[in-house]
């Protein structure tokens, strides 16, 4: 981890750059100036984006629908998921469109309206 620090007239950044999660803990800043040293202790807390959803299951396919499921990443790194994002695209296609928004801790989706007896439909799922 590195840092960088500013200095202004009337105050002091710390910048922090390349910082990872094992980087987080508390760090105690010293400043001095003409008046004395005073000191501050700060807990760090790095946060990065969760890993991706694990184990994507198709089951229960249909010719117009299919039932999807899937487990939480192994690690939030910190943040917490808010929502998976549900994007599908047929083999003729290459561009993902997304179907849904699952917001309610839910690791299950049924996608409709596939239509898909001669082609398949890939899924894939964000967080």
């Amino acid at each position: 981890m590195k840092g960088q620090v500013d200095q202004y007239e009337d105050a002091v950044t710390v910048r922090l750059r390349n910082v990872a999660q094992k980087d987080g803990g508390t760090i105690e800043i010293d400043a001095t100036n003409i008046y004395g040293t005073a000191t501050a202790t700060v807990k760090l807390i790095v946060v990065d984006v969760p890993g991706a959803p694990q184990k994507l299951v198709c089951q229960k396919v249909t010719h117009n629908s299919a039932v999807l499921s899937w487990q939480q990443p192994d690690e939030d790194n910190g943040a917490p998921i808010t929502a998976y994002i549900v994007e599908r695209k047929t083999v003729d296609f290459s561009r993902w469109r997304q179907v849904a928004t699952i917001d309610d801790g839910s690791t299950k989706y049924t996608a409709g309206d596939l239509l898909c007896r001669r082609n398949s439909t890939g899924f894939r799922i964000w967080r």
